[in-house]
This record gives C-alpha cells, structure tokens and sequence, in this order.
C-alpha cells in the first residue's frame, strides 16, 4: 500500500503556512507537533524542517524531548538555507 502524508503533518504544515506563529497558534502548533512525532518519528525530514524554525519554543516537554535532540543537532543556520541554495540553484540552470 502506498503510504500517503499523515494527516497531523498535512494539518502541521498548514498550520505553519497559515498561523503567525508563534504569536498565535503555539499550543495548536505543539499539539500537532506531537501527534506527528507519533505518526512518522523524529527523523522525518519534513518534520524537522517544519519544526525548525520554531525550535526555541520546543522545550522538550510533552513528549517533544528527543524531537528537540534532534532538532539541536541540525547547525542552526540550517534553517533559512534552503529556500536561498534552491533559488541559486534554478539561477545556475
């Protein structure tokens, strides 16, 4: 069967289209966090890219401990890269 995108990371990444997080949304945003660390693990890459950018708010409680291990391994810098290395990337081609 072909796996498709758990709904918690579909409604996590709308969350984080949509929300001005994390002025608004964080307990919203935390909540889905979890459910999707249950759902596909801590190693999916687009759980720790969507996780990222708000790494300072998860504090490791609830259940988010090893997600916040393993967010603190990617070099922070990390977080606003790729959207630039893509841009430089289709410049090239």
């Amino acid at each position: 069967a072909a796996r498709g995108v758990p709904p918690s990371l579909a409604e996590l990444r709308s969350l984080v289209g949509q929300a001005r997080l994390p002025e608004e949304g964080l307990d919203e945003f935390l909540g889905l966090l979890r459910q999707a660390v249950e759902d596909v693990g801590v190693t999916n890459t687009e759980l720790l890219r969507l996780a990222l950018p708000f790494r300072e708010h998860i504090n490791g409680g609830d259940g988010l401990d090893l997600l916040r291990r393993a967010l603190d391994r990617i070099p922070s810098r990390r977080a606003d890269v790729p959207a630039r290395d893509e841009a430089e990337a289709d410049d090239e081609d």
